[in-house]
């Protein structure tokens, strides 16, 4: 943060009254609440497809966009063959990406399983 936007954050706080002071620091907290509430759900969700969700979310968001501008695009008429053929590319795409995810899930899990057993096998003999 820059000095003067430091300067400006401290000096706006001073002219506070208790009452305001303590309502701020109260709405902070709330929100810091629900922040860490979200970044949790994330952490969990990342865990559970390996790392990937970052490329799950774009993948999906891009083929939902994709699939609005065809259907825009195409009057809503589904009988467009290059619309139809652009949506099953991108619902192929989300697919495979999806796929793809839930494997690198499933052996970062297998290693995680692994470990453990490893470690509780050979648990009592160090």
């Amino acid at each position: 943060m820059p000095k003067e936007g430091l300067e400006k954050t401290i000096a706006m706080f001073s002219d506070m009254s208790d009452d305001q002071l303590e309502s701020s620091l109260k709405s902070m907290a709330k929100f810091q609440k629900v922040v860490q509430f979200f970044q949790n759900i994330w952490i969990k969700a990342n865990a559970m497809v390996g790392g990937h969700l970052k490329k799950v979310v774009l993948s999906g968001g891009l083929a939902f966009v994709v699939i609005l501008v065809l259907y825009f695009l195409g009057g809503g008429d589904n009988s467009s063959s290059s619309g139809d053929a652009m949506a099953d590319a991108a619902t192929k795409l989300m697919q495979q990406q999806q796929e793809e995810a839930a494997a690198a899930a499933s052996s970062t899990m297998k290693e995680s399983v692994t470990a453990e057993s490893v470690e509780d096998e050979f648990a009592g003999e160090f």
